[in-house]
Formats: structure tokens, C-alpha cells, sequence
């Protein structure tokens, strides 16, 4: 059997299939477990799963759901208890592995929607194509093919305008704290990318409060990011950002490498941050405590 990295926490749909729902557990290894599942499937858990599971998670529950074949009735009744169990298991975003193998397509369909700002993986087995040989796994007589993906992967593009958004209203510490949940939750190749936007919205609110330096060294790393991300295709509009992001870097850098005591460059720097807060912000009384 094929062995993931073990996982924080795996919310598993169970109907019947015991022996799917083993393979998985035994895969993941998670540390925390939650079954959902009808009434009628606590005696499976019981009897045929619970006994073969290798590595017993330190935490397991389970949620009832009582009408399998409605989305309603299962969106709300795992509306109203999975947030509040993962909050209890100290589960964070990114940390939790969606199991739909046994779900009926009411069960996955709200799994996926209750479950999305917590996962970054939905895996399931489905059966093996005639012909398909690789990857092919065996369980109780029936081929079957291991199959995942990140939602996130595809649903960031949305966030991360929104995080773009904030960044043009100057509010850079709640577009980092986005970008920073974003990274949490996409797949491991776009992590490099969202740790960039965040590194470079920490930037400039580090250079809102003159904290020079550490602005200059955000930068600096936020442009290595990009350029590497633009090598790869990047989000569309990335390479057009560089040149405004490098002449500010530079500007840091020069402001920073300046060894005189009054520097020329910062009472330029004044002068921008007090107009940022006349026309930007239209609050001149900030503007004149800035100087």
C-alpha cells in the first residue's frame, strides 16, 4: 500500500464501501478522524473499520447525517458541527484532507462546500478504467484508481483579488493576513507565489511606519519570487508589476545603504508619505503629524 505523509485531520464519508474507507485511513495516517456517515453505518465503523485501521488517530468523531440524499439536510446538519469539531482539534487551513469515496453525491456535494476554507485536499477512489494499469489499486476484488485535488488551486485566483483589492486601498496588513491564508491553502507550487504577495504587502506596510530595512528586505524577496513565478507563467499582469516594485526596492535600498546622518532621500520620503495621506486618504491632519 501507497503511504501519504500523514495528515492533520481527514473527514471521511462512509455509506457502505468499509474496506475504501480503511485503505484511505491507512494512507493518510491522520491524527484527528471524523466519519460521516447515516445511522445505519456506526456498526461498520465498529466492526470493520475501526479493527483494521493501522495507526489509530489520537482523535476521532463522527457525524450523523439523517437523510443521505439531500443536500439541504446534509449541508446544514455539517454546517452546524464540522466547523466547531476542527475548531476543538485545532485544525488550520490547509490542514484537512476531504475523503468522498463512500458519499452519496448529496453527502460530497456539501462536504465540499462546508469543508472548503479548512481543505486543501479532496482525494476519492474511483473504479479503475478497462485498460488502465497504472496506479491501479486492489481492494476487495474491484480496481480502483487514487484520485486528489486542491480546489484551492483553482479558487485563489478570486481570493487573491480580493487580496490585490486591498492592497490598492492601502490596506496591507489585511491583504498579507489574505495572501497568508491563501498560501496556507493552495498546493505546494503555488505556496512560493502567495508568500511573495504577502511578503510584499508586509513590505510596504513596514515602509508606511519608516521601518526601512525590513521593508527593503521584503521587497527584495518579493521581487525573486516574482520573477521566478513569471518564469513559469505567473498570473496575468505579474511582469508588468516588476519594474514599479524594483524602482521601490531600489529606492529602499539606496535609503538604507545612505551612510549620512540626515539622509537627502528621506525628507522626500516625508513629503510622499504626508501626500499619500492628503490626497490618498484625504485626512490632512494625518498628513501634518506625518511631518
Amino acid at each position: 500500500m501507497a503511504h501519504d505523509q500523514p495528515v492533520k485531520a481527514l473527514v471521511i464519508a462512509l455509506t457502505d464501501h468499509a474496506a475504501a474507507a480503511v485503505y484511505s485511513i491507512n494512507r493518510l495516517q491522520p491524527d484527528a478522524l471524523c466519519f460521516v456517515l447515516p445511522e445505519e453505518a456506526k456498526s461498520l465503523v465498529e466492526s470493520e473499520v475501526q479493527p483494521k485501521i493501522e495507526h489509530l488517530p489520537r482523535r476521532w468523531d463522527w457525524v450523523i447525517l439523517a437523510e443521505t440524499g439531500e443536500f439541504v439536510c446534509c449541508y446544514q446538519t455539517l454546517a452546524r458541527t464540522l466547523p466547531e469539531m476542527l475548531r476543538t482539534w485545532e485544525v488550520q487551513p490547509g490542514e484537512l484532507v476531504v475523503d468522498v469515496t463512500g458519499a452519496t453525491p448529496a453527502m460530497a456535494g456539501a462536504l465540499t462546500v462546508v469543508t472548503m476554507p479548512m481543505s486543501s485536499r479532496i482525494v476519492s477512489l474511483v473504479p479503475a478504467r478497462e485498460g488502465q494499469e497504472e496506479d491501479r489499486i486492489e481492494i476487495t476484488g474491484q480496481s480502483f484508481v487514487w484520485t486528489q485535488g486542491n480546489l484551492w488551486d483553482e479558487a485563489a485566483s478570486v481570493s487573491r483579488r480580493e487580496g490585490c483589492e486591498l492592497f490598492k486601498r492601502r490596506l496591507f496588513a489585511a491583504a498579507a493576513k489574505l495572501f497568508r491564508e491563501i498560501e496556507a491553502r493552495v498546493s505546494g507550487g503555488q505556496k512560493p507565489l502567495y508568500r511573495a504577495f504577502a511578503d510584499l504587502a508586509d513590505g510596504y506596510e513596514l515602509w508606511e511606519r519608516f521601518h526601512y530595512r525590513q521593508a527593503w528586505e521584503k521587497l527584495k524577496g518579493a521581487v525573486k519570487a516574482f520573477e521566478m513565478a513569471a518564469l513559469w507563467g505567473g498570473p496575468p499582469g505579474l511582469t508588468s508589476l516588476l519594474p514599479a516594485i524594483k524602482a521601490n526596492a531600489g529606492f529602499l535600498e539606496k535609503l538604507v545603504l545612505d551612510p549620512a546622518p540626515v539622509k537627502d532621500m528621506q525628507a522626500s520620503d516625508l513629503l510622499a508619505h504626508a501626500g499619500r495621506r492628503l490626497h490618498g486618504l484625504h485626512d490632512p491632519e494625518a498628513a501634518m503629524i506625518s511631518l
